[in-house]
């Protein structure tokens, strides 16, 4: 990863996107790749709903609105991000 390169997501954000890949991905699909916040089918969007999952379950955020603040979550992530603070407050 390039900290020095220029996105508006969170470097944490990418960061766990990218572990995603390698826990939870298929290796077969991977051949290519590269970062999108955009990335919005298949293996791309897993690795995003993966990392907010991820993020969560490291700290647990008071809302959904501020964990999309402070990783600079894309907006269009928002349904990802509530089903998954609902799903682990449940949890807890």
């Amino acid at each position: 990863m390039n900290p020095n390169w220029d996105i508006k997501v969170n470097y944490s954000f990418r960061l766990s996107h990218e572990l995603s890949h390698i826990l939870y991905g298929d290796h077969e699909a991977q051949a290519v790749y590269q970062f999108s916040e955009f990335g919005k089918r298949g293996e791309e969007l897993l690795a995003h709903r993966n990392a907010i999952r991820m993020l969560m379950s490291i700290e647990m955020p008071t809302t959904v609105n501020s964990f999309m603040e402070y990783y600079h979550v894309p907006s269009w992530l928002e349904h990802y991000a509530n089903e998954t603070f609902k799903s682990l407050s449940v949890v807890e």
